[in-house]
């Protein structure tokens, strides 16, 4: 019997669940790379909403601290409805808020010593607030608010401060801060710079900004500011109005279509008007100066690097050798 036929007869002879075993592991190994995959997306789609989360609850806790605040100086100016109703919102928030309890407590008793004024005339009833209405605005602003449409989130809640004036009010300023921080920080992103730095003044009647919309409405502001200034100064001096385009430019290069042409023109009016004074060298050296004192950006260092090279080719061209200090050698 030869090699071949010992092979063929050893290979009938496996055991059938072996061979089973064989032709379900390509099976078995495409249901593990699945539920791998399975798992990676199930993950990132929790890291996701836990990090969503964790900055909605920050922002919450920022709103907290504001509220906690302004209910102590509430206290202390003898507004105790006002105190109250910003206390009772933080312990609806939190119950745990360190101090908002016991300050709460204080509060009733405060209220419950005032002595209560006499009316001197007849006063109506205040109207009962649509309770159902309210919190069915409320919880549709809230759903607008987690869809990121913090337009229609504003409009609801102003619409509830509208119609049902005396519903929740605290909690609609809770709300009305988020949603404005929200939008402003929308709208810078966009570029819109003048109604984000509106919409975050807006929020910080309500409580205190966070770092990032300070950090942003600042950095709006410094764009606003250049961007009004090189426009200003571009009649009258056209040095201050290069340096407030390259600092525009620097910020937010795509702030206007315009800008970077209107950059150029001003920068190259400036040339010229250096060149009335001086020739390209002393161009180049006012261009080194303005570099000095802005963030540098490609528009002025090509101005100054094209000054450069004029400078340069209009230089007399250096001797190739020394001259010897020895006259002609006489021929014999």
């Amino acid at each position: 019997m030869d090699n071949q036929e010992q092979k063929e007869i050893q290979n009938s002879a496996v055991n059938p669940s072996t061979r089973r075993i064989r032709n379900r592991l390509p099976a078995v190994l495409s249901g593990l790379f699945l539920l791998v995959l399975m798992l990676a997306v199930g993950f990132g789609y929790w890291d996701g909403t836990r990090q969503r989360a964790l900055q909605d609850q920050k922002a919450m806790d920022e709103y907290l601290v504001g509220q906690y605040n302004l209910a102590l100086g509430d206290i202390q100016a003898g507004r105790f409805d006002f105190a109250k109703q910003r206390l009772d919102e933080i312990v609806y928030r939190n119950p745990d808020y360190p101090g908002a309890k016991e300050a709460q407590q204080k509060v009733i008793r405060l209220m419950n010593a005032t002595p209560t004024p006499i009316p001197t005339a007849t006063t109506k009833p205040s109207p009962t607030p649509n309770v159902a209405l309210g919190e069915q605005m409320i919880q549709k602003a809230q759903q607008q608010y987690k869809d990121k449409d913090f337009k229609g989130a504003l409009l609801t809640l102003l619409s509830i401060q509208k119609d049902i004036p005396s519903y929740n009010p605290l909690r609609i300023e809770g709300l009305l801060f988020l949603s404005l921080q929200e939008e402003g920080l929308a709208e810078i992103k966009s570029l819109n710079l003048e109604a984000g730095i509106y919409h975050l003044w807006m929020a910080s009647r309500y409580a205190s900004l966070n770092a990032t919309s300070i950090q942003k409405m600042d950095w709006a502001k410094e764009v606003l500011s250049a961007y009004q200034a090189a426009y200003h100064f571009r009649k009258v001096d056209l040095e201050k109005s290069v340096l407030n385009f390259s600092a525009a430019y620097f910020l937010a290069p795509s702030y206007r279509p315009s800008l970077a042409q209107d950059y150029t023109d001003t920068l190259n009016s400036y040339i010229k008007q250096l060149k009335g004074i001086g020739d390209d060298c002393y161009v180049q050296n006012k261009l080194d100066e303005l570099i000095a004192k802005s963030q540098s950006d490609s528009i002025m260092i090509q101005q100054r690097d094209d000054a450069a090279n004029r400078c340069n080719a209009s230089r007399p061209p250096k001797p190739t050798s020394e001259p010897t200090a020895e006259g002609p050698i006489p021929t014999p």
